[in-house]
């Protein structure tokens, strides 16, 4: 039976993508920074506007409605930095819908900062809105919106195939086919084999038709989380899976060896709390299959609605 679908989305800027977000005052610069391999946002808020409707405060940039599953909880994160010295510090604002949950101002230096709230849904649909003061300059960049348990079967995705150096978006993580030195793919596909509780109906494959290969495989996750489980199934040959922190530091690889009768896995990893897993990373050599991932972030009742900062 599938497992009822839920709601996570990464806005990276990439190809100048606002990814559905819209400017709400056109008066505000907001650019578009092409640097390296990433692209940003800069932001200038103009002076004062004319006043804002009640409940608000500052100046309003961007917002958006979203699906969420009423009781659930949920967290936005962002990245941001100060792009000058010579203006005050600026001050960051949430709400959801009409009402503020978040407010907080840029630490004294010039490197990206993670700013990361929590809060319940208590509708199918809610307005979030990104708001500053007046008057000051700033970046963002990778907007990022998810439940705090996120359950993934994989009978909500339709059939993909992915060759070597090819990448599609799917709903809770944009799927990469690194390389493989034998040409071998990646995808979502029916299994062959069912293993009931942990490789059912449509399932990530790896490496399909192999047995002597070097795939490599992402999954870049659309939110951040602190535990991930799945089971990988039908794994005959060594292999390893690795964890990621949104910067790209490798968290933790753990190594798997399918050899006679044991090649069913279950994987359980807990990453810690100041190194929040965004890419998961296999390096497989032959066919073998991933189903029934479950990802978790913190206790979202222990911080509900707390604002903190992660570097």
């Amino acid at each position: 039976m599938p497992i009822p679908t839920n709601y996570s989305e990464h806005t990276s800027f990439f190809n100048d993508n606002w990814n559905g977000w819209a400017i709400i005052e056109p008066r505000h610069s907001m650019k578009f920074i092409h640097e390296a391999q990433n692209t940003y946002v800069g932001v200038s808020i103009a002076s004062p506007p004319l006043p804002l409707p009640e409940h608000y405060e500052g100046s309003l940039l961007i917002h958006k409605e979203a699906n969420f599953i009423a009781g659930e909880c949920y967290t936005i994160s962002l990245r941001a930095k100060r792009l000058s010295d010579t203006v005050k510090s600026p001050q960051l604002s949430w709400y959801i819908d009409s009402t503020i949950k978040y407010r907080s101002t840029f630490k004294a230096n010039d490197e990206w900062q993670n700013f990361v709230i929590s809060f319940k849904a208590t509708q199918s649909t809610h307005v979030l809105t990104l708001g500053s003061d007046h008057e000051v300059e700033f970046a963002l960049d990778d907007i990022r919106m998810f439940p705090h348990v996120l359950k993934i079967d994989f009978e909500d995705e339709a059939a993909v195939i992915l060759g070597p150096g090819e990448e599609s978006p799917l709903r809770h993580f944009t799927l990469r086919n690194v390389s493989s030195e034998n040409g071998s793919i990646t995808g979502i596909r029916k299994v062959d084999i069912t293993k009931p509780g942990k490789a059912e109906g449509m399932a990530l494959i790896l490496a399909q038709s192999q047995s002597s290969d070097n795939q490599v495989v992402q999954l870049d996750l659309n939110g951040e989380y602190h535990s991930i489980e799945f089971f990988w199934t039908q794994l005959h040959h060594q292999a390893t899976v690795s964890f990621f922190t949104t910067n790209g530091k490798l968290i933790d690889e753990l190594p798997y060896s399918g050899t006679g009768e044991v090649r069913d896995f279950e994987v359980k990893f807990t990453s810690p709390e100041s190194k929040p897993i965004t890419r998961v990373q296999f390096n497989i050599k032959d066919h073998s299959y991933v189903d029934f991932i479950t990802l978790k972030t913190l206790d979202c009742c222990a911080t509900l609605c707390e604002t903190t900062h992660r570097d």
